[in-house]
């Protein structure tokens, strides 16, 4: 009589593997929800940081905050908020910047001088220009003195000024040219330019972009100088340098 074979006991490892395996399938989405949900409370802290600054029109912030976001909190419903405004925050945080940039180019000077006060306003080149053995940066000055009233005047760092008996001064504001008197004091205390009339070009300069003042440099040809006079606060002068 022939007898069957028992079919052999499945070993207990591998019985307790198959276990396991179905238990995890189980479980699976619940854990990707959960995942998800503690993503989504990680990033709601910067989120609320970021519609904070939006909401005050502080863009750098804004554009830091969205960048965290989408570096360190990608995937998120806080992410995708945030990168909705992205160009918007990004272009504006630029602007921005530039103004920074712009506003502290000058130096805005209060100084007691006698029985006053004298108050100027200074801008540096954008360039350099060539003179006689060498570059100089021009440092254009508005100066309201007690005693010497106002001026309007360019200093170099070196070279000389080929306008001691006066000379006719080319200034372009913004693409509109217009000559103003020039005059090279006859002093060797500062290589400077009167320009006159004095206020001409600070009236001319405010709410523009770019100034060009041509040089008549001393042993060579005239140099032009590029300001940019963007971030000038009016405010800073006396206002009767903005009246007309």
């Amino acid at each position: 009589m022939c007898r069957r074979s028992p079919i052999p006991a499945m070993p207990v490892v591998v019985a307790l593997a198959l276990a396991l395996s179905a238990c995890g399938q189980g479980d699976a989405p619940a854990n990707t929800q959960a995942d998800a949900a503690q993503r989504e409370q990680d990033a709601a802290p910067v989120l609320a940081d970021f519609q904070s600054a939006y909401t005050a029109g502080d863009w750098g912030r804004a554009r830091l905050k969205a960048d965290e976001l989408h570096q360190e909190h990608a995937g998120t419903k806080a992410e995708a908020q945030a990168m909705a405004h992205y160009d918007e925050i990004k272009s504006k945080s630029d602007a921005r910047r530039e103004d920074d940039r712009l506003r502290s180019l000058w130096d805005y000077q209060t100084n007691p001088e006698g029985k006053g006060q004298q108050i100027s306003a200074a801008l540096i080149s954008k360039n350099e220009i060539t003179i006689a053995g060498g570059v100089s940066h021009v440092q254009l000055i508005f100066r309201d003195h007690p005693e010497w009233k106002r001026s309007t005047y360019i200093v170099l760092s070196r070279g000389d000024i080929d306008c001691y008996k006066g000379c006719k001064v080319k200034v372009t504001v913004d693409g509109t040219t217009k000559m103003l008197d020039g005059l090279r004091p006859d002093t060797k205390e500062a290589i400077s330019m009167f320009i006159n009339p004095d206020r001409a070009l600070w009236r001319a300069i405010q709410r523009h972009k770019v100034l060009t003042i041509e040089i008549p440099v001393k042993g060579g040809p005239k140099q032009t100088s590029e300001f940019e006079v963007a971030g000038l606060d009016a405010d800073r002068m006396p206002k009767a340098w903005s009246a007309q």
